[in-house]
């Protein structure tokens, strides 16, 4: 059964559209919608379900980090999982444990999703130092499975997935140590 987030996102019309990353980057180069258009429709998605998904860890919606302009998925909005570090942004690798500081410079994952041209929107949520099989907290409500509210998202990279998922960006970041980002 899917939930009301996921299916309100879907029959969205906006600029996103229905489109994979390819098939919207394609519509970028094409001309028939701007990044800024996109981003705008991204960010509106992601607002509109994160209340019930509780994937987002930084919200960088209004001042995203805008990769090549010539990439092949340039204008394309995505998320990063909130264990990698884009610079001037905290990386919390999901633990209150310690205050994050801002990160100083873009490591080569980062380096290579700006070469491809998307836009960084902010960080999704991810268990603490992603040991967990679910993106599940002590403290905190859950990453919610978007096709099913009352479940959580699963894997470390769970609020990569839960947005993606939804249909709230066409890609997201994600990385794995048990190979769940490839399941």
């Amino acid at each position: 059964m899917r939930s009301s987030a996921e299916a309100d996102i879907r029959s969205a019309d906006d600029a996103l559209g229905h489109d994979d990353a390819v098939g919207l980057a394609a519509r970028l180069r094409r001309g028939e919608v701007s990044p800024d258009e996109v981003r705008r429709a991204a960010a509106e998605r992601i607002t509109r379900v994160d209340p019930t998904l509780h994937g987002l860890a930084l919200d960088r919606l209004d001042e995203p980090v805008v990769g090549a302009q010539d990439g092949p998925l340039a204008g394309v909005p995505t998320l990063v999982k909130e264990n990698t570090d884009v610079a001037g942004w905290p990386t919390t690798n999901g633990s209150t444990a310690y205050a994050a500081e801002p990160a100083a410079a873009h490591p080569e994952v980062t380096r290579q999703l700006l070469d491809l041209g998307v836009q960084l929107l902010g960080s999704t949520r991810m268990p603490e130092f992603g040991l967990n099989a679910s993106t599940e907290f002590v403290d905190a409500e859950p990453t919610r499975n978007p096709w099913n509210t009352d479940y959580s998202a699963g894997a470390s990279s769970g609020g990569s997935a839960a947005f993606v998922a939804a249909g709230a960006v066409p890609l997201a970041h994600a990385s794995t140590t048990s190979n769940s980002a490839r399941r």
